[in-house]
């Protein structure tokens, strides 16, 4: 039997990063509208947030970076198992996504849903 292990996913953005029910929403002065970032896969995980760099944590190997310290780290970590399948999203207009978890991702679109599955890509109409 394959071993079961947490998945860990990290997002960096220089965009302004807040917390929302369903994810993170990312904006700027600069956008007129923000983005909305959601694991649709995974709906019970929530991320969390840093800001900066924690220049406490050692880091080896000797890397030097010239990366701005003025960013935020988005964090999700999905609980452990054997195989992990992500659906993730990051857009200005959300859409209704719906995993089914067999494999199957549907997206609701204006005239109808779009199907995708690990042998497919189907348009179907409402």
């Amino acid at each position: 039997m394959p071993e079961s292990n947490s998945l860990q996913w990290r997002l960096h953005s220089h965009l302004d990063a807040t917390l929302i029910s369903n994810g993170v929403q990312l904006q700027s002065e600069q956008l007129d509208d923000a983005y909305q970032c959601v694991i649709a896969s995974e709906q019970h995980v929530q991320a969390t947030l840093e800001f900066g760099y924690q220049e406490a944590i050692p880091v080896s190997g000797g890397i030097e970076s010239d990366a701005t310290t003025d960013i935020f780290h988005i964090e999700w970590e999905l609980p452990a198992a054997t195989t992990h399948d992500v659906v993730m999203s990051c857009l200005k207009s959300p859409i209704e996504l719906f995993f089914d978890g067999s494999k199957t991702l549907a997206m609701t679109l204006n005239k109808g849903h779009l199907v995708v599955d690990q042998f497919t890509v189907k348009v179907k109409d409402n």
